[in-house]
């Protein structure tokens, strides 16, 4: 995607501290001729104030994720959209890989939308979803060599240049991972006839009664304490959390135990009674626990 806007010395991109290492590290290679500035938390949250004062006639690209990998925090999406649009003339790229399948969207004036697809979805790993809107075609056409994403890679004038086709379409350079397109097709398919209305009006009271007595342990939250700021996903640190994740684990309870931290995330199949199970197999490892002892 970076590739497409061909940025140049002077350039700014605007990441944030919560995002995943995908969203921003071509920035940090040298090739890169651009800046990146980091749009960081506070408290765990990423606040307005913040972004504004980063925005410029320089910034280019605001890349940010709705929902973050790190500890679920949701951003307010419209107000972080208003706040782009009136500082700077920089376009918006959303990663939506921890919120599609789970939360209801609505993706009105982003730029570019890309999603990975083994999380709510339930696809597969190898798989990638980009949406580009036809009028922002032209800053979204990645200039990649290969041959499924070009006009006419088979031509007679094939050796007198290579045209990408517009937007989207020039993402996919080469043969597509048909057996990750089937599982994606077929994921969608039953993510929606379940309906996302209905998947988040039956997991958001597990998130509240897990973030509930999450707040009750020797835990430290690293998630917002409002559930309106979570799409499903809790995150908490501990001194002992490797062998909290591993007693987990022994009970065939499956959290992501990573970057210092471990996420609990909770979609439509669960189910109170694996909150419950959860938050007592989680106090009999913290009982256990011999940290300061």
């Amino acid at each position: 995607a970076y590739q497409a806007l061909q940025l140049k010395t002077g350039d700014e991109i605007i990441v944030s501290d919560l995002d995943f290492p995908a969203s921003y590290t071509y920035g940090l290679q040298q090739s890169c001729p651009a800046t990146v500035k980091v749009w960081k938390s506070r408290d765990w949250e990423l606040h307005l104030e913040d972004l504004q004062s980063l925005l410029s006639d320089k910034t280019r690209v605001v890349s940010i994720s709705l929902v973050s990998f790190f500890n679920g925090y949701k951003i307010p999406l419209q107000d972080v959209i208003q706040t782009i649009r009136a500082h700077s003339s920089a376009l918006i790229a959303l990663d939506v890989t921890q919120a599609l399948g789970r939360i209801p969207l609505d993706l009105t004036d982003i730029d570019l939308i890309v999603s990975s697809t083994h999380k709510w979805i339930l696809a597969s790993h190898g798989g990638g979803l980009v949406g580009v809107p036809t009028a922002k075609a032209r800053e979204w056409t990645v200039p990649a060599g290969g041959w499924f994403n070009l006009k006419d890679a088979f031509g007679d004038q094939r050796f007198e240049g290579a045209e990408s086709l517009p937007g989207a379409a020039s993402f996919t350079v080469g043969m597509p991972n048909y057996p990750a397109v089937y599982a994606i097709r077929a994921a969608l398919d039953y993510i929606t006839s379940a309906g996302i209305e209905e998947i988040n009006r039956a997991a958001t009271p597990l998130v509240e009664a897990c973030l509930e007595g999450l707040k009750e342990t020797s835990v430290e939250l690293i998630s917002p304490r409002d559930t309106g700021h979570l799409g499903g996903i809790i995150a908490f640190r501990h001194p002992e959390a490797e062998r909290i994740y591993q007693h987990l684990h022994s009970k065939q309870i499956h959290p992501m135990y990573h970057a210092g931290r471990i996420r609990v995330a909770l979609h439509g199949y669960n189910t109170m009674e694996n909150v419950e199970t959860f938050l007592s197999e989680l106090n009999h490892a913290l009982a256990k626990s011999f940290v300061g002892n």
